[in-house]
């Protein structure tokens, strides 16, 4: 779908009110959930964080138990799940006959879905994870070594794998909209995530950050 430009026919409407029930009935089942997930896996999981598979796959149980239930009761899981299934749609569907890309209709019911974020309480991560934000990054300090005390070590490294994330989504956003970068390499302390076992995708994500930095370094030159 590179270079492409796709009418999704929403007038950007919100749902009307936190009352008003998701629409399961769109949804894959199960099995095809599964495989859709398991392609955004193959697809991004050497670069991009979209989700924490344990965490992630415990609750995808848990809604197969009760959906309608744990919909409501999890709406920003309920809303991850959406834009995880769109993205395995848009993967695994090669072609379509419709103006509209493939895993179109989940992605909007997702933005219909969204809450608002402003009083919304939720774990800081899981609220990147919907909205890739830089400034989110920057605000709960993931820019940074994050050395604490207080701080939980598998916390840090969940913040470490998303802070890379949003960086690399960042610039490469930035370069294509020919944009000033959100923040400069030299005010990032970060470390990269440990990613024990996985030495091949540490270092695919360092390539990854290496070329993001030469990036903006063009991008800046052209800018100045």
């Amino acid at each position: 779908m590179e270079g492409k430009v796709y009418d999704l026919k929403w007038d950007g409407i919100r749902r009307s009110s936190p009352q008003d029930f998701p629409d399961l009935s769109t949804l894959p089942t199960r099995d095809f959930a599964l495989y859709l997930i398991n392609s955004v896996k193959f697809h991004c999981e050497w670069m991009y964080n979209l989700f924490d598979e344990d965490i992630f796959m415990e609750r995808f149980s848990l809604f197969h138990e009760r959906p309608a239930e744990y919909a409501r009761a999890q709406p920003l899981w309920f809303v991850h799940y959406l834009l995880v299934l769109a993205f395995g749609k848009a993967f695994v569907v090669q072609s379509t006959k419709s103006r509209r890309p493939p895993g179109s209709d989940l992605f909007i019911q997702a933005m219909r879905l969204m809450p608002d974020f402003t009083f919304f309480e939720c774990d800081i991560v899981e609220e990147m994870q919907v909205l890739n934000a830089l400034r989110h990054s920057l605000n709960s300090g993931m820019h940074t070594e994050m050395h604490s005390s207080s701080l939980d070590e598998a916390y840090v490294q969940r913040c470490r794998t998303q802070f890379w994330t949003v960086y690399i989504l960042e610039r490469q956003m930035v370069s294509q909209l020919g944009l000033p970068i959100g923040i400069s390499d030299e005010a990032i302390s970060a470390r990269f995530p440990a990613l024990p076992g996985q030495p091949q995708k540490l270092e695919a994500l360092k390539i990854h950050v290496d070329f993001c930095r030469v990036l903006a370094k063009i991008d800046q030159s052209m800018l100045a």
